[in-house]
């Protein structure tokens, strides 16, 4: 027997009318009366007394109505299920990860989520957070971990943990002396300028205007040369404090002001996000990390 034979009979049994059947099942009366035939022929008897103005159940119709009744039940919802762990197997999503964040943090993440969600696959693209909202606004990744002052109404940002910005410089500088560096001791020190780092733009966002003078010596792109540079003693610079920093280079928090940022969890608001499927899968993966707060 096939399950639209099953559908077909239950119809005809709920309206008590093979025409009202029919519409309902979206088929033409004499296939859905077909189908019963073959269902009938299958279980061997009648199953329903066919009567002008009148459709009842036989004996046998009686007797075998509960169990196609729950053998249609199970196999729907078995369809139902079975769709579900489809999409949610071989699912890919496309995460944006502002570049100044510690990897090490995020690694972790992401191991968490290959353990979760085995069955989802994700594309991981780096870039400073102000490309990152472009990309999710443009629909080029759907979710982006980013760290800004602030972001566009049309984005909804769900925060996961805040961090101090650091004073980062060679182990033998006379920082090390130092429980605080003090921003405007910058000022006396060569500065090695990270280019996709967006700290100053931060600040300005959050506190105004940036008024210390940086001596800024070297410029690059490249975190690993700002780092052997910084290694080399030849000048420091402002990371945020959980960025992994290369032997030999040494740390103390910044003050005077202190400042901070949160890392947060993006994505488009309105965007169709289905209260289940991966996406909620990977939204509730991140909110449960149990992210370490900033020590300051």
């Amino acid at each position: 027997m096939e399950i639209h034979q099953i559908r077909y009979f239950l119809a005809v049994v709920a309206n008590r009318h093979f025409g009202r059947a029919a519409r309902e099942c979206n088929v033409t009366q004499p296939a859905l009366t077909r189908a019963i035939q073959k269902l009938e022929d299958d279980l061997g008897g009648v199953l329903l007394s066919r009567r002008p103005n009148q459709i009842e159940l036989t004996a046998l119709g009686h007797k075998v109505f509960p169990h196609l009744q729950q053998a249609f039940i199970e196999t729907t919802q078995a369809k139902a299920e079975a769709k579900v762990f489809g999409t949610r197997q071989n699912t890919k999503l496309r995460v944006g990860v502002m570049c100044t964040i510690g990897p090490w943090m995020l690694a972790e993440l992401f191991a968490r989520i290959a353990a979760k969600l085995p069955g989802l696959d994700i594309v991981l693209t780096e870039a400073v957070g102000h490309d990152l909202i472009t990309a999710l606004v443009d629909d080029e990744i759907d979710f982006a971990i980013c760290g800004l002052a602030d972001y566009p109404a049309a984005i909804t940002a769900q925060a996961l943990f805040r961090e101090s910005y650091v004073v980062a410089f060679p182990e033998n500088h006379r920082f090390a002396a130092m429980t605080e560096v003090p921003m405007a001791e910058l000022a006396h020190e060569n500065y090695l300028e990270r280019l996709n780092c967006e700290f100053i733009d931060f600040y300005e966002r959050t506190y105004g205007e940036w008024t210390i003078e940086f001596q800024a010596t070297y410029e690059s792109e490249s975190e690993a040369w700002i780092q052997a540079m910084i290694q080399a003693g030849m000048g420091c610079a402002i990371v945020p404090e959980n960025f992994p920093l290369l032997p030999r280079i040494v740390t103390r928090p910044a003050c005077e002001p202190t400042v901070i940022r949160t890392i947060s969890l993006l994505h488009l608001r309105g965007r169709d996000l289905a209260t289940a499927g991966p996406a909620q899968d990977f939204m509730q993966v991140v909110a449960e990390a149990g992210w370490k707060p900033s020590a300051r």
